[in-house]
């Protein structure tokens, strides 16, 4: 098993994020880091960075034994020095999608930006809301490939936001968008239910987007690794939350 750490990593610093490109190759370096450390026999490889004296770390390990308290007594290591770890992940590295179905495998989720972990996510404190999201992120982590898309019965609240961020940048669009997104907004809401008083099914909008583009819709529980998301864009499937952002802050979540 791969575990990767990054303590205070400027990858996952609260701001502007890097594209996912640049992600994706940090992640492709580090990776490649660590197996050369593997086939050396040393099990561990340590990126390190500077910031106005604080150690940026990206750290990558294997542990020798599949015991279970392995891991939590290498945790106790960063407790130990007091640092923040601010991504977790464990993985083989080396392994990659070859398959469609493969990808019910991607999953691997970016813990930041998550309202139950992030005291700056507007559903922080919305004990109502933070359920909510589990239940449909429950949902997108059981689906598999090859399934329909489960539906959902969206409330009246739900409702209202979309309806709040719909108006806006559809009143954005006709100013703003080029002819060609202009033109596939309406057929989106033409025939996949698209107005300021529905919430498109990711069943209805995949199906649409597949005969059209080739493209098809997956859902997820939140934002995934740079990894994960583009091996999915590599096959056609663009992964897709189905919940709704939190009432307080319709216009600007944390998450993209």
């Amino acid at each position: 098993m791969s575990v990767m750490l990054a303590s205070q990593s400027p990858r996952f610093v609260v701001g502007r994020r890097q594209s996912l490109i640049v992600d994706a190759r940090k992640e492709r370096e580090a990776a490649a880091a660590a197996a050369a450390a593997e086939a050396a026999d040393t099990g561990e490889q340590i990126v390190f960075e500077e910031d106005d004296g604080k150690a940026l770390l990206n750290l990558f390990f294997t542990l020798r034994t599949s015991k279970t308290p392995t891991l939590s007594r290498s945790l106790k290591v960063f407790e130990t020095f007091e640092a923040k770890i601010h991504h977790l992940e464990t993985r083989p590295f080396h392994w990659f999608p070859k398959r469609i179905a493969e990808l019910d495998k991607c999953h691997h989720l970016i813990t930041k930006y998550n309202p139950e972990l992030d005291q700056e996510h507007p559903g922080f404190t919305d004990i109502v809301y933070r359920q909510r999201r589990k239940m449909i992120g429950e949902i997108a982590l059981g689906y598999r490939y090859g399934e329909i898309i489960p539906k959902l019965e969206y409330t009246e609240e739900e409702i209202s936001t979309w309806r709040t961020v719909y108006n806006t940048l559809r009143d954005l669009y006709n100013i703003h968008a080029c002819t060609e997104h202009l033109e596939a907004f309406r057929l989106l809401e033409r025939h996949c239910g698209y107005s300021p008083d529905n919430i498109p099914q990711l069943e209805d909008v995949s199906r649409f987007l597949k005969e059209r583009t080739g493209f098809q819709l997956r859902p997820v529980a939140g934002l995934l690794s740079a990894r994960d998301f583009l091996a999915s864009l590599a096959f056609r499937v663009f992964q897709c939350t189905q919940y709704i952002r939190h009432t307080s802050s319709p216009m600007h979540p944390p998450e993209p």
